[in-house]
């Protein structure tokens, strides 16, 4: 309905809200799509469809939503991903509610100016996705409360969550038979690092 509308409006600004609240429809899509996959991984009856996945251009995109999503804030992002880097097996759904929630904590938690950068490396056995803050960072107590799902911590008690999402990403990680790690500093940042065994396919 909002495309239909989109379509037909022709005031400039109102299109463009249009386009935002597609853009938070989307993104509360993906919460739901987040929570009931967190059911379904309670319950051991998730099930992947891999295909190959271009993360260089999938994180583009997600970052280009969220600069829509919070217009409010100055999104530095930066990509490191050589050229001859392979395509990633992944199941894609998944693998985007992973990259999307990891994103959308770096802004969230980022102030106004957030500076996210993204890293790829890879050696024959495996492959590494660095994903770097500029945030409030994650106290040594909270480090692995964080993977919990429902945790809410105190230190930012003004931002808006649910507390599902790194407990789900984790989860996305591990069945993909990877593993999710977590290096922080107090008021400084965060670093998240994915890293999956070389199911790829080549470029």
């Amino acid at each position: 309905m909002l495309n239909v509308l989109e379509l037909s409006e022709g005031d400039i600004q109102k299109s463009k809200q249009l386009i935002i609240g597609k853009l938070y429809i989307k993104n509360l899509t993906a919460n739901i799509d987040r929570l009931l996959s967190e059911i379904r991984l309670n319950e051991k009856k998730i099930i992947l469809h891999r295909s190959s996945y271009d993360i260089e251009s999938r994180s583009t995109e997600l970052i280009n939503e969220f600069r829509i999503i919070y217009n409010e804030k100055k999104i530095t992002f930066s990509l490191d991903i050589p050229s001859n880097t392979e395509l990633l097996y992944v199941d894609p759904f998944y693998f985007d509610n992973c990259l999307r929630n990891l994103f959308d904590n770096a802004i969230k938690y980022s102030g106004n100016e957030p500076i996210i950068t993204m890293a790829c490396t890879q050696s024959e056995e495996k492959t590494s996705i660095i994903i770097t803050d500029n945030g409030i960072g994650i106290s040594r107590n909270n480090r692995k409360k964080v993977f919990r799902s429902f945790f809410r911590s105190a230190e930012a008690p003004v931002v808006k969550g649910h507390g599902i999402g790194l407990a789900f990403v984790r989860q996305i990680v591990k069945i993909h038979g990877g593993k999710l790690d977590l290096q922080s500093v107090p008021e400084k940042g965060s670093t998240f690092t994915i890293t999956l065994p070389n199911k790829t396919v080549k470029s």
